[in-house]
């Protein structure tokens, strides 16, 4: 990946404290700090470990202005952060292999591990209170005497938080030796044997029990402890099931609640058939961290704004009006940005574009003239190919509006000569001027913090201000430019190296059918026979049980996205799920930010080999110079 596009931060490898300090509150963290179970489901890259961290009082700490000040009074527990580990998978895989006999040994062995990394967490929590309280030492060696006491952690250790993780963590390279050693005899200690749950309450009973006695009625905690999964995908599947199966529907101590991360799909575990399994909003809420519907739609772009102005004015030091440097999405202004003919020769500006002599009209009967398929749907239509103009208000919205995206992109890619055999060519495009505008940008990033962040950084040392003070809009050209470079070298190149490429009983890689889809997608728009209700959506139907695991992968990357009440899924039952690509990858496969049909995946895959040349550089890629 091109290294300008790695600056952006990555929340799991930056401290609490910094976490806060590029914090911006937003609906899914008033969301989060409710006092109930909560799921936050989405891809990489999507917040979900910036609002888990920002749970941990060191970040609540750090984080300080009006609007954090009145946000955290509301926060009715005290976060625990713990993060899943990349390497157990593989390491619980080891083990399970080298004691292939004795499971019940390897899952008290990974227990271990699993139970000390949760340990080590709440010692941070509660060295963090302390700290943040500045509570006397002598709180820290009573606590850590009852917490070494309680955990059974093996003496002689000194009695304090800092002892104490330090041998939780030598416990774990422990573990790791018995493995090596392939010591099946070795007796384990307690920790292996003993359910999270119960450690946890002996924690917080611990540390609760000393606030009490030491009437610490200053001490900024809450009567709920929140345990802050984070990256429960990696996590091993006994956790995933105790967590979601279990926990989420029963407790045995209340003052725990839980808040865990996952890819999409983790909410829908269930291995075993007895287990009564827990429900969305009686027991566990779901926070969907995506674009779904317009309600989503409509609190990323506040998002978006607050970032992207904080970032200017952090930059040059004054309030920069974004819709004034970019301006907003219009076809229109992107296709005269690179066109010299002049669209429009209205007589009067109470004309509108589809009159004679507007732009439309003039795009409409240039295009007719060299897409015999578009002329036959005029034709059908009962419009005038050579004076396509609406007959009434009517026509204009059922017609000429809907085909308005459709028409455009046919005749900005293709060639404007007499079609042979009907089929149409395309020409060569050094950029698409349609991805321009402050709304477009914002939807670009389609729910992803990361990749916003990213996209900011590109634009961020484009301003430039005129003699008055005033600023300069940013050239549509410039802006596709950007937009374009940045879905092919930070989007697509995360989709081509993520490492769950390989897709089980498929001889395509997970880039190459998202290839394939984009490329469908773009040949049915423009390529094939004029429809007003092109292909741009797909579904995976019951029967494709081997795509299913692209899907899974798909939605964990972020390379696609699922559909709710975004669109009316037309001729799809349902219970059959629609998705789509996502609005990033748009850009590099041409494609228009409209809702059209849907499709099945497999009919996408059993259809012709692929058409599109990207060898082409000016036709699909746009690389800045």
């Amino acid at each position: 990946m091109d290294d300008k596009y790695s600056r952006a931060f990555n929340a799991r490898y930056m401290s609490f404290e910094e976490v806060a300090r590029s914090f911006i509150v937003s609906d899914h963290f008033i969301s989060i700090i409710s006092c109930e179970h909560t799921i936050l489901t989405g891809s990489r890259g999507c917040g979900k470990t910036t609002l888990l961290k920002m749970l941990h009082p060191k970040a609540l700490n750090e984080w300080n202005n009006s609007e954090a000040n009145r946000t955290k009074s509301e926060i009715p527990f005290i976060g625990i952060y713990i993060p899943a580990d990349r390497q157990w998978k593989s390491q619980l895989d080891s083990f399970e292999r080298k004691f292939d006999k004795n499971k019940d040994f390897v899952e008290s062995i990974f227990r271990g591990v699993v139970n000390s990394n949760i340990l080590i967490a709440i010692c941070s929590t509660f060295s963090a209170l302390i700290d943040i309280n500045n509570i006397d030492e002598s709180f820290e060696i009573d606590l850590s005497l009852k917490l070494i006491e309680n955990w059974k952690i093996p003496t002689p250790i000194a009695p304090n938080l800092d002892d104490i993780t330090i041998k939780l963590r030598k416990m774990v390279g422990d573990f790791n030796s018995i493995f090596h050693l392939k010591n099946e005899g070795q007796e384990l200690p307690e920790i292996c044997n003993k359910d999270f749950i119960d450690l946890v309450s002996l924690g917080i009973d611990c540390f609760e029990s000393l606030v009490r006695k030491r009437k610490l009625v200053s001490i900024k905690y809450r009567n709920k402890w929140a345990l802050c999964f984070d990256e429960l995908e990696i996590a091993p599947k006994y956790l995933q099931n105790e967590l979601v199966n279990l926990n989420l529907r029963s407790r045995s101590d209340q003052r725990i609640i839980f808040k865990l991360t996952s890819t999409p799909g983790l909410a829908e575990l269930s291995e075993k058939k007895d287990v009564i399994r827990p429900s969305e909003k009686d027991d566990f809420s779901i926070l969907k961290l995506w674009i779904y519907n317009s309600r989503s739609q409509r609190q990323w772009r506040e998002f978006c704004n607050k970032y992207m102005t904080k970032s200017f004015e952090k930059r040059y030091n004054c309030k920069i009006n974004l819709k004034s440097l970019f301006g907003e999405h219009n076809y229109i202004d992107g296709l005269k940005s690179v066109e010299s003919f002049d669209f429009s020769k209205n007589k009067s500006k109470k004309q509108s574009e589809f009159d004679e002599g507007g732009t439309m009209w003039n795009v409409m009967y240039l295009l007719q003239k060299y897409d015999d398929s578009f002329k036959e749907y005029l034709i059908r239509k009962n419009i005038d190919p050579d004076n396509p103009i609406p007959k009434n208000s009517s026509q204009t919205d059922a017609i000429h509006r809907k085909i308005k995206p459709i028409v455009l992109y046919r005749y900005y890619f293709t060639e404007k000569s007499v079609r042979a055999n009907k089929n149409i060519k395309l020409r060569s495009r050094n950029i698409n001027a349609f991805n321009h505008g402050i709304d477009y940008i914002f939807d670009i990033a389609d729910g992803n913090p990361r990749a916003f962040a990213n996209l900011v950084n590109e634009f961020i040392d484009m301003v430039i201000f005129n003699s008055d003070k005033s600023i300069k809009k940013i050239d549509i050209q410039i802006q596709s430019r950007i937009i374009e470079a940045f879905s092919i070298n930070y989007s697509y190149l995360r989709i081509r190296n993520y490492p769950k490429n390989e897709i089980k009983n498929n001889d395509l890689l997970l880039y190459e059918i998202i290839d394939k889809i984009g490329e469908y997608f773009f040949k049915r728009l423009v390529l094939d026979d004029f429809n007003a209700d092109p292909i741009i959506f797909f579904y995976v139907e019951k029967k494709d049980k081997n795509l299913r695991e692209f899907v899974d992968i798909a939605l964990e990357s972020g390379a696609i996205l699922k559909i709710e009440e975004e669109i009316n899924k037309k001729g799809v039952r349902n219970n059959i799920d629609v998705y789509r690509l996502s609005y990033s990858l748009y850009p590099k496969y041409k494609l228009p930010k409209v809702n059209y049909n849907p499709i099945s995946l497999s009919s996408i895959l059993n259809s012709q080999k692929t058409f599109i040349d990207y060898s082409q550089p000016n036709l699909f890629t746009n690389i800045l110079e």
